[in-house]
């Protein structure tokens, strides 16, 4: 399961120690992902090549591991810290033992080395987990004889605490990196080389008309390769910026397919705390500052470059003197331009998250326009917008003011440099130090010098926004995945058959063991039996096979809170949650939500067709079924509705559909999924009585061939129900039938009186 327990506490380390740790981590990020079977047969060739590390190395590479990745330093990232781990040791010629395992109450996963069978800096904890796989390191028995390390050695102090640093930053190679094409960019590159030859030969042809010391035409077959020259390079150039392009827009198609990709896998959790408006910028406008940043970075490396070193070559070729002064004029100008350009980093972040927050502004404002009309909010909606508008703005004029002193500053020190280097050839000349055609020469190759050099400031200036764009974007991609730490992912087949055959024989369809739940963050070692801070309170609560149960409740009880729990949205902090006898996080979440149809309370409907929204994660399923579950619960006329039948549009977020229509699409889908178990969230809340009665038929008459679990404001819709569980504050307080609970149940009574049904 994916449960945060504790923090990782970091020491200081050496620079060596930290770049071997940050080479570890991106070589084991994709072995991280894989099953266990792969990553027991990688590591297990680095055991068997190498010798054993010693104790000090291996705590010293940990360190290093969790200082560099604020991911390694958490629990959720033990996977990927101790794989690291590992890798680090084979950096040095050395291995390590590396171990997986579980623990008991809650159950839960982790992921550590040892050396000489004593864990590496582990918590205390460490000793609750049995092991499921270990690749033990060549030698690594003798080591722990001659060591004598006790068990508890080198762990840490549960109670010790910290924040976790900040996350290492971006470097250009990173954003190199994105690149996957690697021979687009060799014929690139080769373009680039070739034009800039070319652009070189321009100065010689030029010193041609000066020859004889004064101006005159060459002949028409220099003039004729002069052209050609020209034209060539320009064909060079072409093939250089389509390749390039053609590089730049897969990158932003790989980091938006991937960002994407990884924003419908996070945690639940994080949608609850990060705003959506945010997450669209990050996949909308980081991405594209990507391709910017590495075009301009890669024109600069493969002709800014190049070109200076030939000038360079050429100019010193041609006036060692001349070429010291330029060469001392540049370098000074470099310099000042390169301490202007990091300030460009950290505007050019704020801007983007004062970007992140108009847009998701923008985003709120958008889905409750109605709400916004209807209570005459428009005004104050306005000016809180144009509030944020003027936080862009601001940030974005701060980031102006710092790239607007770049370009000035690059000009003005050319053309200082330029003027200085021309009169001192001048007086060279003068005094016959060189000839007037090697001074045009020189001179032109001045002039091209000066665009390079330009480009390759205003590729500084691009690189540090380029590489903050990069930095959000990794924010996001740092983060576990829901499914990370799954038992069915982590765990060898062997166990997982073990713990399918432990399952409860004729256990109830759904059971809450001593759950205790909180929607907070717990650290180690804290107390769970907080009651302000806790949703759930030692609940128990079983809903058996093929029968319709209820649970009911004054609002905050905690009634949708056990569905959320049941869909493992979020995992219990103790006890727990049981379908058909197995611990859910046995399960992997996509077997688990294969057996559970699930009704939110808000019923959203996406923007699409008909078809889509009532087929959504069930694949190919033809009309007639469709327009059965349509039927069932009274929406046959929606396919009718539009020409194009089922697959007409039902709107920006199902905005053509009544509150009630979504309730009932919602419900039409989880009839058409099949599924063993439906859980539904206050399913008739916006319904009629008609529709009500009508749903509550559909759902009493699945009684016996599927498991029916539903949570209920309106107790007209469950009165009827086998079971009735009763929550208050978390707890169970009563269950029953109807009939029984208005009379042992004093909550129930005064809910049943309240809606008249006593």
């Amino acid at each position: 399961m994916t449960i945060q327990l504790f923090s990782e506490e970091t020491t200081q380390t050496r620079w060596r120690d930290r770049m071997r740790a940050r080479r570890a981590i991106l070589a084991s990020s994709r072995l991280a992902k894989a099953k266990p079977e792969r990553i027991e047969r990688v590591i297990g060739k680095w055991a068997s090549k190498y010798p054993v590390t010693d104790m000090e190395t291996a705590r010293t590479d940990r360190a290093a591991v969790c200082s560099v990745s604020e991911r390694a330093r958490s629990q959720e990232g033990c996977l990927l810290r101790s794989i690291a781990v590992a890798r680090a040791a084979k950096y040095r010629r050395r291995s390590i033992t590396w171990c997986s395992g579980f623990a008991l109450e809650p159950f839960r996963g982790h992921a550590w080395v040892e050396v000489g069978g004593v864990p590496v800096s582990e918590n205390v904890e460490i000793a609750d987990y049995t092991k499921s796989l270990e690749v033990r390191a060549r030698g690594d028995a003798d080591v722990s004889a001659a060591s004598g390390e006790s068990a508890g050695a080198g762990l840490l102090e549960p109670d010790r605490m910290m924040e976790p640093p900040p996350a290492a930053p971006v470097r250009p190679r990173d954003l190199f990196g994105l690149a996957k094409d690697k021979r687009l960019l060799v014929v690139a590159a080769l373009m680039a080389l070739v034009g800039s030859g070319l652009t070189l030969l321009i100065p010689g042809f030029i010193a041609k008309f000066f020859s004889d010391g004064s101006f005159s035409l060459p002949s028409l077959g220099w003039i004729g390769v002069f052209l050609g020259v020209l034209l060539a390079s320009g064909v060079a150039m072409v093939f250089q910026y389509y390749y390039l392009q053609k590089v730049g827009e897969t990158i932003v198609r790989d980091a938006r397919g991937k960002l994407s990709n990884h924003l419908l896998r996070l945690q639940i959790k994080e949608y609850d705390e990060r705003s959506a408006g945010d997450l669209v910028s990050r996949v909308a406008a980081d991405t594209s500052s990507l391709r910017t940043g590495f075009l301009q970075i890669f024109v600069a490396c493969t002709t800014g470059f190049p070109l200076v070193i030939g000038t360079c070559a050429l100019m010193l070729f041609l006036d060692p003197f001349l070429m010291g002064t330029a060469l001392a004029l540049i370098v000074g100008l470099g310099f000042v331009l390169f301490a202007v350009s990091r300030l460009i980093q950290g505007a050019s972040l704020v801007a983007q998250q004062k970007l992140g927050s108009l847009t998701s502004q923008v985003q709120r404002d958008m889905g409750g326009i109605r709400t916004i009309r209807a209570t005459n909010a428009t005004d104050s909606e306005a000016s809180m917008l144009e509030g944020r508008v003027e936080d862009a703005w601001q940030a974005g004029l701060k980031m102006a003011k710092v790239q607007s002193i770049v370009s000035p500053i690059a000009n003005i020190g050319f053309q200082l440099s330029a003027i200085v280097v021309i009169l001192v050839g001048a007086y060279r000349t003068s005094i016959g130090a060189m000839s007037i055609s090697e001074l045009v020469q020189f001179a032109a190759l001045l002039f091209i010098l000066v665009s390079p050099l330009g480009q390759m400031a205003s590729a500084l200036s691009q690189l540090h926004s380029s590489l903050g764009s990069l930095q959000r974007i990794n924010e996001i991609l740092d983060l576990p995945r829901e499914d990370e730490l799954d038992m069915a992912n982590l765990l060898s087949p062997e166990l997982l058959k073990t713990l399918e055959a432990s399952a409860k024989p004729n256990a109830p369809a759904i059971e809450f063991d001593d759950v205790v739940f909180t929607y907070g963050t717990r650290e180690f070692g804290q107390e769970m039996d907080d009651a302000d801070s806790l949703v759930l309170h030692k609940l128990n609560l079983q809903v058996p096979e093929g029968k319709r149960v209820a649970i009911v409740g004054p609002s905050g009880a905690g009634k949708s809170t056990v569905l959320q729990l049941i869909e493992r949205f979020y995992d219990v902090n103790r006890g727990a949650v049981r379908v058909f006898g197995k611990d859910i996080r046995d399960y992997s979440r996509s077997d688990l939500r294969d057996v559970l149809g699930y009704v939110e309370q808000d019923a959203p409907v996406l923007s699409g067709s008909l078809r889509e929204n009532l087929t959504l994660g069930l694949g190919d399923v033809g009309d007639d079924r469709c327009m059965e579950a349509l039927e069932r619960v009274n929406l046959g006329y929606l396919a009718t509705r539009s020409e194009q039948g089922l697959d007409g549009p039902v709107g920006e977020s199902g905005a053509s559909l009544s509150g009630g229509e979504r309730q009932r699409l919602a419900i039409a889908r989880a009839l058409l999924s099949n599924k063993r178990i439906l859980l539904f969230d206050e399913a008739t809340a916006n319904l009629d009585s008609h529709n009500e009665r009508q749903i509550g038929d559909v759902l009493r008459n699945m009684a016996g061939n599927r498991t029916v679990l539903v949570v209920a404001h309106r107790l007209s819709t469950i009165m009827d129900a086998d079971l009735i569980h009763v929550l208050e504050h978390g707890r169970l307080v009563a269950s029953g039938t109807h009939s029984e609970l208005v009379v042992k149940s004093q909550i129930y009574r005064n809910l049943a009186s309240e809606q008249h049904l006593v």
